[in-house]
């Protein structure tokens, strides 16, 4: 193996941090790759848009919550006892457990929900969009549990076998049955197997074990954030509501893969932003640390803007 590549690889290890962002920024690649691959297949456009609504719909219900809850963990952390921080865990997977309850309750028993994203076509897949939003929403505890454990090597392991299970996937569906359920299927076996090791991960035997007053502490601390993150998010889900309004279904992937930029560099910075709360929140002095990554994720963001902005790689990638 090349030096360079190895001598890069161990720099990704020796910093959490850097493989923490490392998660993201594969798996902005691979959601990239996946959505090519899906347009060049032989899906029509207008099953694309159904299933880029289906997931912008679930997205809506429960990113602002799933996030606030999630950055709460971050900041909450390594102020908790230390014998209080592996029951910490479960207090927010049981947290997002219960929000994606009401959710799926929500999106079951509101005969009208899907007409707010102008989507009541598709009232024949609610069944398996409950499904994803119950399999979905936990699972972003994973990359969290393995940062705060400082757990660098199964969180570089969890990066390629998470994403790269999901891309293959979808490579053999386009090849053998580029059909929209099939893409649903496929998409629901891979969170759930993620979900599975989640619970191995996270449990251990004590599934059943909860803190009640934990999770009420824990649930007060959560608001501010959780409110933060929906009014964060409330534009995106604006635009993504007047597309969905003014344009049929068929026209929705352009918009969703759209402006790659955007989300690339959100992802870093909020990536990084998230995971520096807790070493700052320990040692002052890690602004330092923050500034320098500020900088290299800068570097790297500015260059991959240049080349995602130029209108020939959307048409090359996605032939529209």
């Amino acid at each position: 193996m090349n030096i360079g590549i190895v001598r890069r690889l161990k720099n990704i290890l020796n910093d959490i941090v850097t493989v923490y962002q490392y998660y993201f920024v594969v798996r902005y690649i691979v959601s990239f790759l996946v959505s090519v691959i899906m347009v060049r297949s032989a899906l029509p456009q207008t099953d694309l848009g159904y299933y880029e609504l289906m997931i912008f719909v679930v997205v809506s219900i429960s990113a602002f919550w799933s996030a606030g809850l999630k950055n709460a963990l971050f900041s909450y952390y390594h102020s908790a006892e230390e014998g209080e921080k592996k029951s910490l865990f479960i207090t927010v997977f049981h947290l997002l457990t219960l929000f994606s309850a009401i959710g799926i309750l929500l999106l079951l028993s509101i005969p009208n929900l899907l007409d707010v994203f102008s989507a009541s076509f598709l009232e024949p897949y609610k069944g398996w969009m409950a499904v994803y939003l119950f399999l979905s929403v936990p699972i972003i505890l994973i990359e969290s549990i393995l940062y705060l454990g400082n757990e660098r090597l199964k969180l570089f392991k969890y990066t390629h076998w998470s994403q790269g299970g999901i891309l293959i996937l979808t490579l053999i569906t386009a090849v053998f049955s580029p059909e929209l359920q099939w893409y649903i299927y496929i998409l629901l076996f891979w969170s759930f197997i993620r979900y599975v090791y989640l619970v191995v991960v996270i449990f251990q035997g004590n599934i059943f074990t909860f803190h009640h007053v934990q999770i009420k502490t824990f649930l007060i601390y959560s608001i501010p954030l959780i409110l933060n993150m929906l009014l964060g998010s409330i534009m995106d889900m604006i635009d993504g509501l007047f597309v969905a309004h003014f344009f049929d279904e068929s026209y929705f992937p352009v918009f969703r893969y759209g402006a790659r930029e955007m989300p690339l560099s959100s992802l870093l910075y909020s990536s990084l932003s998230i995971a520096m709360v807790p070493l700052i929140s320990q040692n002052i002095n890690n602004l330092d640390i923050l500034k320098k990554k500020s900088d290299r994720a800068l570097a790297f963001t500015s260059a991959t803007i240049a080349y995602l902005d130029d209108g020939r790689t959307f048409h090359f990638s996605f032939g529209i």
